[in-house]
């Protein structure tokens, strides 16, 4: 399924509608910020698949989901996420990972009057902040760099 502009999302396993829409809306918002920013124009296009992690001893139990974001078709970073997360923890969890990505790419982004922003959960809401101070929602990146 298409999220953002040009990302695509890939379950490959069948998932509760409120986990799917809870990743699909962090994925959008995360989309959005993207476009907001020049420097970020390398991750226009990206894949994520998410598949279950299955206990290799039965075949059987699902203990977690392992999430993959590719580039030009190829891998490029993988995490996993147990499957007891509630279904915002799930979405933080894909925006927090993603920025680890991008910064492990050594691009210092979002950057805003020297401070590089990370996700957080305040309140409710997933977030850009800096040491617990907010700065805007995400997907609201585009109200606070101009």
């Amino acid at each position: 399924m298409r999220v953002g502009r040009s990302w695509e999302l890939r379950l490959e396993f069948h998932a509760d509608p409120d986990l799917v829409a809870a990743l699909t809306s962090v994925l959008n918002a995360l989309a959005e910020d993207i476009a907001s920013a020049p420097e970020m124009r390398e991750y226009d296009s990206l894949g994520w698949s998410i598949r279950q992690k299955i206990d290799a001893d039965d075949g059987d139990s699902v203990y977690g989901l392992e999430v993959m974001m590719s580039r030009s078709g190829r891998d490029r970073y993988g995490f996993g996420m147990p499957v007891n997360l509630d279904n915002k923890y799930s979405a933080f969890t894909i925006a927090d990972e993603f920025h680890t990505h991008v910064l492990d790419d050594r691009v210092l982004w979002p950057n805003v009057d020297g401070k590089i922003l990370s996700p957080g959960l305040i309140n409710g809401d997933i977030v850009w902040q800096h040491r617990g101070q907010e700065y805007a929602k995400v997907g609201e990146l585009r109200s606070i760099l101009g």
